[in-house]
């Protein structure tokens, strides 16, 4: 464990999240970024607080920061780093990574699926798995599931060294348009304006049959009206 003097695991946390909203409110208006530089700090930033919120083990679940948690951020800040400070090469030059480019992907690759375990479970790393272990495996596939093999460096090249796979449309859309309503949500829920907006659609139409439905468009209906938004 990390000293007991200092912040701890929730101080951080806190200050994570608060950055990470700061970040998705101004930068993409404010600040003009490259997509993929745009989408590494995203990265950064979200699967950082990520081993934050979700420690490795019963034992490091306290409220100080391990140092192997805090050496594993480490490595996430540096592998974003490294996209943020090449980007204009990934885009010009695909697939051109170099030992390090290679080493600091795996590592990310590697943290990216025990973010995923942390956060998701034990059943979503071992799907991973199967799907990475299936491009290794598939010469010896019968019939349509057989493919060539394909190479680690290709493998890191692809999704990390690029601006697809890690850093592709989705993270993308997460570091856009997704955020937003995250962040909105957290405040409706905070303030408790999105209870009122239930709370309004429940009086008008809840005593009538089929209320909860109509419950649900009516205050779906009164979010969109702020949000701007279809769905």
């Amino acid at each position: 464990m990390l000293p007991e003097k200092g912040w701890t695991r929730n101080n951080v946390l806190f200050v994570g999240g608060l950055l990470f909203a700061l970040f998705q409110l101004v930068v993409p208006v404010f600040v003009h970024l490259i997509e993929i530089q745009l989408r590494a700090i995203h990265v950064l930033i979200g699967v950082s607080l990520a081993f934050l919120a979700y420690p490795a083990g019963r034992s490091a679940a306290g409220p100080r920061l391990t140092l192997w948690d805090g050496l594993l951020i480490a490595v996430i800040v540096a592998s974003n780093l490294n996209i943020l400070l090449k980007a204009m090469d990934i885009y010009y030059q695909p697939g051109t990574a170099g030992d390090v480019d290679l080493a600091l992907g795996f590592a990310m690759f590697v943290l990216i699926l025990e973010a995923a375990r942390r956060t998701m479970g034990l059943t979503v790393l071992l799907l991973l798995l199967a799907l990475i272990a299936y491009i290794f495996l598939a010469p010896w596939f019968p019939g349509i599931w057989q493919m060539k093999r394909l190479s680690w460096n290709f493998l890191i090249n692809s999704v990390y060294y690029s601006p697809r796979g890690i850093y592709g449309s989705v993270t993308g859309m997460s570091a856009t348009f997704i955020s937003m309503f995250v962040l909105f949500g957290a405040v409706l829920s905070v303030t408790g304006a999105g209870r009122t907006f239930i709370d309004i659609a429940l009086a008008l139409t809840g005593r009538f049959t089929g209320g909860p439905a109509k419950t649900a468009i009516v205050a779906s209906t009164m979010f969109g009206s702020i949000s701007g938004s279809a769905v």
